[in-house]
């Protein structure tokens, strides 16, 4: 066996032993007990050793490993002004496969956010982060890992008035390139995203909103690339606040795609109804429902083809078991639907794609100390297309262990 994965055995036999002697709190390891003068200072490192049957999420042939991620990482906090906070965080994923190491790599994170809150109704946040990772190989990309560095930038003003009205105006750049990687060029790209949404608080907690806001998307990397576009989205729904029984959005509208290069691609500009939940419903101290659901056209860039639109909802029940232990299950359930058509090999004519996914699992946390955690969770994934070299079946058992200060 490989150094990292001795070295990630000694850490978890290290977290151990002192899960062995913290049978009562120690005032010594409390969330934000260290400072640097004004800096509050919290490092964490997660431990994680997981099976999966399918690595690659191929048809047939899977093929089984044993991974080991070590995460360690830190976040540093500065709080001004009394409303104001600075902060910047970095974390690292270093994986390590037990039987196909040319899958072993290490991604990282860095990011630096402030967040101003004005009395008055004033409110800005700014944030930047970068990361240099890899998509791992898939059959369904065979070119081998996909490295990239992603950079993503993005702001955001409101301004609350007269009690029950706020006004809040977002921007977001997103931009990915790939490096060493087949295809690179094909696959990077560069996003804009901006938009303003109007808040009316009619319930305590409770506000309608009305939204609107476009993407322009380009693949700068390629001459005249069809798949440069724009989007528009225009949305209404409901605003729960996050500190209420239900807390989060639900919202329905309606959105146009429109592709830049008409003279190649204008019969794929595309319009359809959308939506968009995200959801909390605490049912009860201990009980709590998640609800997560989405419509929306996303761009594919593994392959040619110009974009799809998916459309699935997932739903999650956690349940505190005691006072330290909490149980949770999840379902999950998408379709994606490609409207260009391309040669199935397996029918021997073009096709339009459509791939149906579930997902299904659940796991226990058992909060040792406030600074301690423990995680055992197991998924299944399921992908069924009508072209047959997209179908995979996946299994994953995981195990975790989480110190943070």
């Amino acid at each position: 066996m490989r150094v990292p994965n001795r070295f990630a055995l000694s850490f978890l036999l290290a977290l151990l032993i002192l899960i062995s002697s913290a049978s009562r709190p120690n005032p010594a390891f409390a969330i934000g007990n260290l400072h640097l003068g004004p800096v509050w200072v919290h490092p964490f490192v997660e431990v994680t050793e997981a099976y999966d049957s399918n690595i690659f999420l191929a048809p047939n042939h899977e093929k089984h490993d044993f991974i080991t991620v070590v995460s360690p990482g830190i976040r540093l906090q500065v709080p001004f002004a009394g409303r104001h906070l600075l902060q910047a965080g970095y974390r690292a994923d270093l994986y390590t496969y037990a039987i196909h190491d040319d899958e072993n790599r290490q991604d990282q994170q860095a990011d630096v956010g402030l967040n101003l809150d004005f009395p008055g109704g004033l409110q800005i946040i700014a944030k930047d982060t970068y990361t240099h990772a890899a998509e791992p190989k898939t059959t369904e990309f065979e070119g081998g890992k996909r490295f990239f560095d992603n950079n993503t930038a993005a702001a955001e003003v409101g301004y609350s008035f007269a009690d029950i009205w706020k006004i809040q105006l977002n921007y977001e750049n997103i931009y990915r390139r790939y490096v060493d990687a087949p295809y690179h060029d094909e696959s990077s790209y560069n996003d804009n995203a901006a938009g303003t949404t109007l808040f009316y608080e009619f319930l305590p907690k409770t506000s309608a909103f009305v939204q609107y806001y476009f993407t322009d998307t380009e693949y700068p990397f390629i001459s005249q690339d069809a798949r440069d576009s724009v989007a528009h989205y225009v949305y209404g729904g409901l605003h729960w606040d996050p500190t209420g029984k239900l807390a989060g959005n639900l919202k329905g509208g309606y959105t146009w795609k429109r592709f830049e290069d008409h003279e190649v691609a204008k019969d794929n500009d595309a319009q359809t109804w959308s939506i968009g939940a995200d959801l909390l419903w605490r049912a009860t101290d201990y009980t709590q429902v998640k609800l997560e659901a989405v419509r929306i056209y996303r761009d594919y860039v593994l392959q040619s083809g110009l974009f799809y639109l998916t459309t699935g909802g997932t739903i999650t029940v956690s349940q505190k078991i005691l006072t330290k232990l909490t149980a949770s299950a999840f379902g999950s359930v998408a379709r994606d639907e490609f409207p260009e058509k391309a040669f199935n090999a397996d029918t021997g004519r073009d096709q339009r794609r459509d791939d149906k996914l579930w997902m299904a699992g659940g796991g226990l946390v058992y909060d040792i100390q406030q600074w301690l955690s423990a995680e055992i969770s197991y998924a299944y994934r399921d992908r069924d297309s009508n072209f047959d070299s997209n179908n995979y079946t996946d299994h994953l058992v995981t195990f975790r262990l989480k110190l943070s200060l």
